[in-house]
């Protein structure tokens, strides 16, 4: 029964999921070809102002603020009347976008890039480089980045066989020997 109620509960959620990226995709919003979302990305009320490469992820709560509403302070003053900062948003392709970032009008992002959890872009981002903070700083080149990878390879005692994508059933049985089982979830 259980099962039941969370795969409608799954089939409700994918199904808002998709009519809302349809919905924004109707208003203009453009992505490109292999493109991986968590979750919906926030609009401001341009989403036609987006536009997104190939091969691009975005995690959850990713925002793409495409105007800046300060303009209601200073429209009083005749001398700003009708100025608002509005500004398109382009990402390249093959890019990461951490959880609850933040991505402002104006903004450009490169081919390979990747940005960290909770940062706030302001500023155009280069190609081939990973970006993190608030506001989003050039961190290292993806170059810097792979070899950091590389050096924290996982230990000899991994399970999982990335040649021919299976569980090596011998290495996990190792590594469960000497690992309390509660902290391993194996669907």
């Amino acid at each position: 029964m259980l099962y039941k109620i969370m795969g409608i509960k799954k089939k409700i959620f994918c199904i808002f999921f998709y009519l809302k990226l349809y919905y924004f995709k109707k208003r203009g919003f453009e992505y490109g070809r292999n493109c991986k979302f968590v979750t919906v990305p926030h609009f401001s009320d341009e989403p036609y102002l987006v536009k997104i490469g190939n091969n691009v992820q975005l995690s959850n709560d990713v925002q793409f603020i495409t105007h800046d509403g300060a303009h209601w302070v200073t429209k009083s003053d005749r001398k700003y009347y009708g100025c608002i900062n509005i500004g398109t948003i382009k990402i390249g392709n093959n890019v990461f976008i951490g959880a609850r970032s933040t991505i402002l009008a104006g903004v450009n992002i490169g081919d390979n890039v990747i940005i960290g959890a909770c940062s706030l872009v302001t500023k155009d981002c280069e190609d081939n480089s990973v970006y993190a903070g608030n506001p989003a700083k050039k961190i290292e080149s993806i170059e810097k980045y792979k070899q950091k990878i590389i050096n924290k390879k996982l230990p000899s005692k991994l399970f999982y066989d990335f040649e021919h994508f299976r569980i090596n059933e011998e290495k996990l049985q190792k590594y469960l020997s000497y690992r309390p089982r509660t902290f391993i979830n194996i669907n």
